[in-house]
């Protein structure tokens, strides 16, 4: 929709301005990758959009044509005044780089040596326009387009009219930029939205006092519109809020990210472990807001507790076996033994965890 929007604008400014001049045909090429193709016109054909709407040339292999920098080739006039090659020393450049001619038909005599252009074309000639005129878009520097007039009669330009047309597309290419950028702003919040509403940790932006000013979806059952304005620790049990505050406080005043593990109480009333960090975000060197990611990290901690209480019952009924256990890496040697077989072996605990497998055979062998 944005797209639409911007294109419908642009239109109504090239119509007006073709109506406004009385010139036959206009155009704006815009840059899109390595090619400066026509973002919108009017007045010119489909025979000429066809041939013309690309300024890249390709070799015989199919391969662009590059200079010796290896910046692509851009074809005919329109390349030479988004390149930027002609310089001002051109008697049909003007020192803002635009090029205008009043009778293009002499372009179509000048020798191959003397053209400072490359592969000219000169299809706007052979479509009868007379009057030309391509006055380029800057922006920060570099030339990212430009609009072009053209004319079927001659002596249609004069340097007042270019200066004239220079101003004009300095207004519109700033403007044109400046609805990209948005529209690049746009998509960008979009995918970021897209990111975070899909993300599955929970993601808060939070003030100074640690008010939620924004959750990218719901927390622990509790729905987006009860989050917004509460406290991030009005959810976490009381022994944690030190902690929290303190994490928050840190970020605020010394920039650095924080992370604290954290309970929480979900809707159910169940507690919920939680893994938090908390980073910056800053304006300059100033720390505006911060954002906060929580993951639950529960399960993990729960697996992590049944396999220790695990580890911790299996310890008990080895150490209080009436037969001996012994156990051995995969080097031989001994890790673990019961107090049976410290018994039964005549040796100390620590004595065994010094000797391998094979130490004790060969005791028993010489036996």
């Amino acid at each position: 929709e944005f797209r639409r929007v911007l294109f419908r604008s642009v239109h109504k400014v090239l119509y007006e301005l073709k109506n406004l001049l009385g010139y036959d045909a206009i155009g704006i090429r815009l840059q899109d990758g390595n090619d400066f193709p026509y973002y919108d016109q009017i007045g010119f054909s489909n025979e000429f959009l066809r041939t013309e709407n690309t300024l890249l040339e390709y070799d015989r292999t199919g391969k662009v044509c590059r200079d010796r920098t290896g910046k692509p080739n851009l074809a005919c006039t329109c390349g030479l005044v988004i390149s930027g090659k002609a310089g001002s020393s051109n008697p049909l450049m003007t020192e803002h780089g635009s090029w205008w001619v009043n009778d293009s038909i002499p372009l179509l005599d000048i020798p191959e040596k003397e053209d400072a252009r490359f592969h000219p074309r000169n299809h706007c000639t052979y479509q009868g326009f007379s009057s030309i005129a391509l006055v380029p878009i800057h922006h920060d520097y570099a030339i990212v387009g430009l609009i072009q007039f053209n004319g079927y009669l001659k002596n249609r330009f004069t340097l007042p009219n270019i200066e004239f047309l220079e101003e004009v597309a300095s207004h519109i290419g700033a403007a044109l930029l400046r609805k990209q950028a948005e529209d690049k702003l746009f998509k960008n919040e979009e995918l970021l939205r897209t990111i975070t509403e899909n993300a599955p940790d929970i993601i808060l932006q939070l003030d100074r006092n640690g008010t939620i000013v924004y959750i990218n979806h719901a927390m622990h059952g509790y729905p987006v519109e009860e989050c917004i304005g509460k406290n991030f620790s009005d959810w976490t049990l009381p022994e944690y809020h030190w902690i929290m505050h303190e994490s928050l406080k840190l970020v605020f005043e010394g920039s650095a990210t924080q992370q604290f593990l954290s309970q929480e109480l979900d809707q159910p009333g169940e507690n919920r472990w939680v893994q938090t960090s908390i980073s910056p975000i800053k304006s300059g060197k100033k720390v505006q807001n911060v954002i906060l990611v929580s993951r639950d990290v529960t399960a993990a901690i729960k697996a992590e507790e049944t396999i220790s209480d695990y580890d911790r019952h299996h310890r008990i009924i080895v150490q209080t076996a009436m037969d001996g256990f012994c156990v051995a890496d995969r080097e031989g040697l001994i890790v673990e033994v019961n107090e049976s077989y410290v018994r039964m072996s005549g040796y100390t605990r620590k004595e065994l965890q010094s000797m391998r497998i094979s130490d004790l055979v060969d005791i028993e062998t010489e036996k």
